[in-house]
Formats: structure tokens, C-alpha cells, sequence
């Protein structure tokens, strides 16, 4: 396999404030799982509202992020260094597709600025953890 596609990824949110949670693909306790277009991660860059963003990081004492930081990768963001800082993945079985255990951030933005290819992305952006 050369590429990953955008339908094969998962990513997960501990939701820890009202927020809705219907396009959320399965609850595994914790988190909710959500298709790239299902993130708050993304949906904060579509709609230039980053409320829920910051409530979710905030709530979940994600002191290694912040909004200033998340609007600065947006701004910054250079595909070409993705390979120095891969996205990690690993496989679930259950659900015969990848979970985001590192690269939210990143994969949003992809999707944002439209850098894949139809969906695909290159496997060199990615360590794969089975």
C-alpha cells in the first residue's frame, strides 16, 4: 500500500462539554470517534470558530496546545516538513481502520488546505503502529 486515504482514519475526542455528538462514528468510553470532517479540529478551521476548540483542550488539560498555537501551524503550515513529523496511526482491528494517535492537528489541515489527493495521502506521512 502507497496511500492512505482519509475514509480509513479515525480520530478521537474526549468530550468532556455539551457539545453535539452526532456525527461522532462510534463511543468508545472515553472518547468519540470522528471522521476528519467530524473533528473539532476541522470544523473549527471551516467555520473560523475555534470555541469548541479551545473548550476541548482546555477541559482536557491539553496544556501542549492552544488556540494561538493551532492558528499559527494554520498559518505556517508547510506539507513539505511532514515527513520530519509524521503523523503516528495505529490499526483497530474491530473497526478495520486506522485511529490518530498523534497528528489531529496536522491531518485537519491537510483536509483544510485540500493537500491530499482525492482523499489520499501519501504512506510516507505516517507511522503505522499494528
Amino acid at each position: 500500500m502507497s496511500k492512505i486515504n482519509f475514509n480509513e482514519i479515525l480520530f478521537k475526542h474526549l468530550i468532556v462539554f455539551d457539545y453535539d455528538t452526532k456525527d461522532s462514528i462510534e463511543f468508545r468510553h472515553p472518547h468519540h470517534l470522528f471522521d476528519v470532517e467530524g473533528t473539532i479540529h476541522y470544523k473549527s478551521l471551516i467555520n473560523d470558530d475555534y470555541n469548541d476548540y479551545v473548550k476541548l483542550i482546555t477541559l482536557t488539560n491539553q496544556k501542549e496546545h492552544s488556540m494561538e498555537l493551532f492558528l499559527k501551524l494554520r498559518d505556517e503550515f508547510d506539507i513539505e516538513r511532514i515527513e520530519g513529523d509524521r503523523i503516528e496511526l495505529e490499526w483497530d482491528n474491530k473497526l478495520d481502520k486506522y485511529i490518530t494517535t498523534d497528528g489531529c492537528h496536522r491531518l485537519a489541515l491537510i483536509k483544510y488546505n485540500k493537500l491530499d489527493d482525492g482523499g489520499d495521502m501519501p504512506i510516507e506521512w505516517f507511522d503505522i503502529k499494528k
